[in-house]
């Protein structure tokens, strides 16, 4: 019988990367089955969804405190899934949820693999003692987070970083100017406000002001 795992991405980046990474994994062993949260991607690589990343979309404190009930009846479900059975829970990004899920599963026993770690060396160093507690798997994308983990006692593994085999560039800088017609000594700046529609809807305008 193949191995169940549980899988979880809450944003469309998340659902990209971990939906590469099930094809991966059914390409080798097939008869894996799995389960979880993620989007169309996911879904497409044969993950069975239990929730879609749209319903979970928050951004922000406020966001998150109108949605606690719902909040609540994913983790549940997600407890009633581990419960059940699965032989490993793999967590993509998302880490406001996932760190909480990962407390979850380690507490019933549930190896975790946590992919694409969160950026903590940026913004959220007190929380590398959770990793540390909850997490057995780190696979991180960055080389510099290896030794930022093992500061802090924690063995991570770079695995590189998933855009490199998802973007495949087929122009130089010269020949994307001239087709956009922006001539060679004007700046060019990128705007990433994130890949949820809220983060887009109310980051850019910020964004494009400041620019």
């Amino acid at each position: 019988m193949g191995k169940r795992i549980l899988i979880i991405a809450g944003e469309v980046s998340g659902d990209r990367h971990a939906a590469d990474l099930v094809r991966v994994l059914r390409a080798e062993r097939s008869e894996w089955q799995f389960v979880g949260i993620g989007g169309e991607r996911m879904e497409q690589a044969g993950v069975q969804l239990l929730y879609h990343i749209s319903q979970m979309a928050f951004l922000g404190f406020a966001e998150v405190v109108r949605h606690l009930p719902f909040i609540r009846r994913v983790l549940r479900t997600i407890r009633a899934r581990l419960r059940e059975g699965v032989d490993a829970v793999i967590l993509v990004d998302y880490p406001g949820f996932n760190l909480r899920v990962a407390r979850m599963a380690h507490a019933l026993g549930v190896p975790v693999i946590y992919y694409i770690s969160p950026q903590l060396w940026a913004w959220g160093e007190r929380r590398v003692e959770k990793m540390r507690r909850h997490v057995d798997l780190l696979l991180v994308i960055f080389r510099f987070e290896v030794d930022f983990y093992a500061r802090h006692g924690i063995t991570a593994h770079f695995v590189g970083h998933p855009m490199v085999d998802q973007i495949h560039i087929s122009q130089s800088e010269a020949e994307f100017r001239r087709r956009l017609g922006i001539p060679g000594d004007v700046p060019v700046v990128g705007l990433f406000p994130g890949s949820r529609e809220m983060e887009v809807r109310q980051l850019l305008p910020v964004m494009m002001r400041a620019v």
